[in-house]
C-alpha cells in the first residue's frame, strides 16, 4: 500500500474528517457550510423591526410592562415616612419611567436615567447622598444618547463599577436636548438597563453595552410573518382559473392580444355576475385548479413553536393563541412566565429601584431623617389570585396555624398579629421569642 493511500485510510479509520466522503471537510461538508454570525441591529434598524411589526413591539414591551403592573409594596416604614416615600415615587413618575427604561433597554440593548438633582456639584462630579439637596426629575436616554468613555474604564477591584466606564457624554436625539449636547456625566447619576447579555469580549466592542433582544430574534420574527403573509396570498389564489384557446399562440402572434383580453374580461364578468362561465364549445375550455395546502398548517405550527422558544413567552401571550389539547389550560406556561418576570425584577429592577430610593430618602427639603426610616419594599405578585383561591389558602393557613397553637408552637397573639396586624392579610409567620408560652402552660405528657 503507497503512502497516499495509507493517509487516506488512516484518515478513514482515526478521525470524523477524511478525504474518501468529505465529511468534515468545508466546502464539501453541507453540514459546516454554514457558519453562526451575531449581528448587532443598529440603531434604525431596531426602530424600524419595532415600529413595523406587532410581534417585535410585543417582545419588547410586554415583560416591561407585565413587570410594572402590579408595582411594588413598601415594608417596614412608618406609616408616616411609607405616604412621604410614595408621594416622591409618584412625583418622579417612577412607575412609568422604570416601564419605559426596561422597554429601552430592551429594543436599544441599553438605557439610562439621567438624574436631575439639586447637589451643588457638576454633573462630572460623583452624585452622593450627604450633599443631595432636591431630586428635580428624571430623564430617558438610549444608549445611543449615551457614549461611554472608554478612556476611563474603573480599575479599582473595590468598586461596585469595576470594569466600567467612570463617565459618559450625552448626545441627544431631540433639538430641546442641545443645551446637554457633550455634558460629561459621572456613573453615578445614571440609573442603567442592559439589554440582552453579551458575552465580555463582544460587549467591550460594543462600547460597554449589551445588545437589542431584537437582534438574535430578528431572522425569526422575518419568518414567522413571511410564513404567514405566503398563507393569506395562497389563499387568494387558491382557486386559479385556467382558460384554454384553440390557437392563442398565433393570434399573439397576429396581434390580437387586445381581442383576448376583452374576451377574458367578458368571462370574468360574467363569471362574477352568474356565477357561470360561458365558452364557446368548440375553441374554448375553461377549468379551475385548486393549490393544495397539504402540511401548510403542520409546517405553520413549527414555525410558531419556533418563535415561542424563542421569545420564551407562552403562546397565550406573544402569539394570544389559546392552549391546543386535553385538558391543558395553559396555567403551567404561565407560571414559567411570571416566575421569569419576577426573576427579571430581582436581577434588573430591584438594584435600580434600591439605589433611586435611598436617594429620595437623603433629599434635604424632604426631611426624611426626622424619624427612623428604614425598611424596603416587595414586588406585587404577577398573578392575582381569585376569591376562592384565597379562601382556600387562608382556610389552609388557618388549619396549619391550629396544629402550631396546639403544639405550643405560637400563641393566639402571635397568630393574631401575623395573620391581621399589619395592613392587609398575612400567611406569614414570624415568631416573638419574647412572648413565649410558659412550659407549665403546656399541657404536656407526665414523664414515666
Amino acid at each position: 500500500m503507497d503512502t497516499k493511500v495509507k493517509k487516506i485510510a488512516r484518515s478513514v479509520r482515526d478521525g470524523w474528517s477524511n478525504i474518501l466522503t468529505a465529511l468534515g471537510i468545508k466546502g464539501k461538508d453541507k453540514r459546516i457550510s454554514g457558519q453562526i454570525a451575531h449581528i448587532i441591529l443598529s440603531e434604525s434598524e431596531v426602530e424600524e423591526l419595532y415600529s413595523g411589526d406587532d410581534i417585535a413591539e410585543k417582545v419588547v414591551n410586554r415583560i416591561p410592562l407585565d413587570g410594572t403592573k402590579e408595582w411594588i409594596e413598601l415594608t417596614g416604614y412608618e406609616i408616616e415616612i411609607k405616604e412621604k416615600l410614595n408621594k416622591e415615587l409618584k412625583r418622579l413618575s417612577v412607575k412609568k419611567n422604570f416601564t419605559d427604561a426596561w422597554a429601552w433597554g430592551r429594543l436599544y440593548g441599553g438605557a439610562g436615567l439621567l438624574i436631575i438633582c439639586a447637589d451643588g456639584k457638576e454633573y462630572d462630579q460623583p452624585l452622593e447622598a450627604s450633599s443631595l439637596r432636591y431630586i428635580n426629575n428624571l430623564i430617558l436616554l438610549s444608549r445611543y444618547e449615551l457614549q461611554p468613555d472608554t478612556s476611563k474604564i474603573i480599575s479599582d477591584l473595590k468598586s461596585p463599577n469595576f470594569g466600567m466606564p467612570e463617565f459618559y457624554t450625552i448626545q441627544p436625539r431631540n433639538m430641546a436636548g442641545q443645551e446637554a449636547q457633550g455634558k460629561k456625566i459621572h456613573y453615578s447619576r445614571i440609573i442603567r438597563f442592559d439589554g440582552s447579555p453579551l458575552p465580555r469580549q463582544k460587549f467591550i466592542a460594543n462600547c460597554y453595552w449589551h445588545d437589542s433582544v431584537l437582534s438574535r430574534l430578528s431572522q425569526i420574527i422575518s419568518d414567522y410573518a413571511q410564513s404567514n403573509d405566503s398563507v393569506g396570498g395562497v389563499l387568494l389564489d387558491f382557486r386559479q382559473g385556467v382558460m384554454k384557446m384553440k390557437g392563442l399562440a398565433d393570434k399573439v402572434a397576429a396581434g390580437f392580444e387586445k381581442e383576448i383580453t376583452d374576451r377574458l374580461e367578458i368571462l370574468n364578468t360574467t363569471r362574477s355576475i352568474l356565477n357561470t362561465a360561458v365558452i364557446d364549445a368548440d375553441s374554448e375550455d375553461y377549468i379551475q385548479q385548486a393549490s393544495p395546502l397539504t402540511g401548510v398548517k403542520d409546517l405553520l405550527i413549527q414555525i410558531n413553536n419556533r418563535l415561542v422558544a424563542a421569545t420564551d413567552m407562552p403562546h397565550t401571550i406573544i402569539l394570544g393563541e389559546s392552549p391546543s389539547g386535553l385538558g391543558a389550560t395553559g396555567q403551567s406556561e404561565k407560571d414559567d412566565y411570571y416566575a421569569k418576570v419576577g426573576q427579571l425584577q430581582e436581577n434588573k429592577i430591584r438594584p435600580c429601584l434600591e439605589y433611586l430610593i435611598e436617594l429620595i430618602k437623603a433629599q434635604k427639603v424632604i426631611n426624611f431623617s426626622t424619624k427612623e426610616n428604614k425598611g424596603g419594599f416587595n414586588f406585587l405578585p404577577l398573578k392575582k389570585q381569585a376569591e376562592k383561591e384565597k379562601a382556600e389558602t387562608r382556610k389552609i393557613t388557618a388549619e396549619t396555624d391550629q396544629i402550631y397553637w396546639n403544639m405550643g408552637s405560637v400563641s393566639e397573639k402571635e397568630i393574631r398579629e401575623n395573620r391581621f396586624g399589619g395592613e392587609k392579610y398575612s400567611a406569614e409567620t414570624e415568631i416573638d421569642d419574647t412572648d413565649t408560652i410558659p412550659d407549665d402552660e403546656l399541657d404536656l405528657p407526665e414523664d414515666e
